[in-house]
């Protein structure tokens, strides 16, 4: 899960503030579309579902809630491994990588420390690229 699957797991299972977002008040929160927040929670359904818990429902109304109470405990379970890492974060670990490495290193390398694809990690570089031009 990502940080805002993660917040958007927690919010959407916070039962004591009584009142059910919509899709769309977690769009506008997030600042995302509708359809980010259904691939989110269909993500985090799928995780829920591996843990067996509760899965989260969405009305037509577009109301999100859990059926039943959550046992929210694995979250804490999360780690470097199970984390993805924003596009933000991965330039962000990228950036330090290379600004503190003392040798040579290669594509390969690079994207099996920070876990994604040869494509991801060129496209990455090339945004850190452009932004240190710009900085």
């Amino acid at each position: 899960m990502n940080k805002r699957q993660n917040n958007l797991l927690i919010e959407i299972a916070d039962v004591f503030n009584g009142t059910l977002m919509t899709l769309q008040d977690f769009a506008r929160d997030y600042d995302v579309s509708e359809q980010t927040i259904k691939n989110d929670i269909k993500e985090i359904n799928h995780i829920l579902q591996e843990k067996q818990q509760p899965l989260i429902l969405i009305k037509n109304s577009g109301e999100v809630w859990f059926e039943s109470f959550v046992d929210l405990s694995f979250v804490d379970e999360v780690s470097y491994y199970t984390y993805k890492l924003s596009q933000s974060e991965r330039k962000t670990i990228l950036a330090l990588l290379l600004l503190t490495m003392n040798r040579y290193t290669t594509i390969a390398e690079l994207s099996e420390k920070i876990m994604v694809s040869r494509n991801t990690l060129i496209s990455d570089l090339d945004d850190l690229k452009d932004w240190f031009k710009e900085n």
